[in-house]
């Protein structure tokens, strides 16, 4: 086992709005956080894929919920601690 972190756990829940993915095009950058992460489980198609906690970094920040990352990003520069993300 490795890449494991201790802090905070929110679950991020609704409709349309949490599914919403931020994409290639973001509406605003957002700043890698390799200690800010979300778990998602996928639907549809994506439910061949298993769920995996995903780093907000890099290429990756595009499979992150739009909502769900600028709630993270702010709950980060507060708290300063870990941050998991639970998308429901």
């Amino acid at each position: 086992i490795d890449n494991v972190v201790v802090g905070e756990v929110w679950l991020c829940a609704g409709q349309s709005n949490m599914a919403q993915r931020i994409g290639k095009h973001p509406p605003r950058a957002l700043a890698d956080m390799p200690l800010v992460r979300q778990f998602a489980k996928g639907r549809g198609q994506e439910s061949a894929n298993p769920p995996r906690w995903t780093a907000a970094v890099g290429e990756d920040q595009a499979l992150l919920s739009v909502t769900a990352a600028y709630f993270g990003e702010q709950l980060f520069r507060e708290l300063n601690v870990p941050l998991g993300l639970i998308l429901t």
